[in-house]
């Protein structure tokens, strides 16, 4: 019987899990959800990338708005904060990469910026946009 109670209790305790999305559904204060997950990301701004690229990329981020633009496309939609563990990336909803066409996600950096890796390899071959040379794109924050 005692083996039976701990089995159950063990059961129950390995359900509570930390949820990894944090779902905000329209422009409110952004902040203020996030802060409740123990983040505190500054998202609103604009970005471009450190290095120069001849593709002109650029993301300005208004609460969970977001518009992406490149010298071959401009994209708008929206953006999902997803914690795993002690990481965290940023789903741009509506934002799809070249080959294959695939939802773009971005590792957020403590510096108030995030990497996109841009292509990858004979194993492993997809690309992101092709009208970036940089396998690696480093999109900072700039003050304005």
């Amino acid at each position: 019987m005692k083996k039976i109670i701990i089995f159950l209790v063990i059961s129950i305790l390995s359900c509570n899990k930390e949820k990894n999305t944090i779902n905000i559904t329209s422009n409110q204060d952004v902040t203020s959800q996030i802060k409740n997950t123990n983040l505190f990301l500054d998202l609103d701004g604009f970005y471009q990338l450190k290095e120069k690229d001849n593709c002109g990329l650029s993301i300005t981020i208004e609460g969970v708005k977001y518009k992406f633009k490149t010298i071959d496309r401009e994209q708008t939609g929206t953006i999902e904060i997803i914690k795993e563990k002690k990481e965290v990336f940023l789903k741009f909803n509506g934002l799809f990469g070249d080959d294959p066409k695939e939802i773009i996600i971005a590792k957020y950096r403590e510096d108030n910026s995030f990497i996109i890796q841009n292509y990858g390899n004979s194993m492993n071959p997809y690309t992101r946009f092709s009208e970036c040379e940089s396998k690696f794109l480093l999109i900072e924050k700039v003050n304005q």
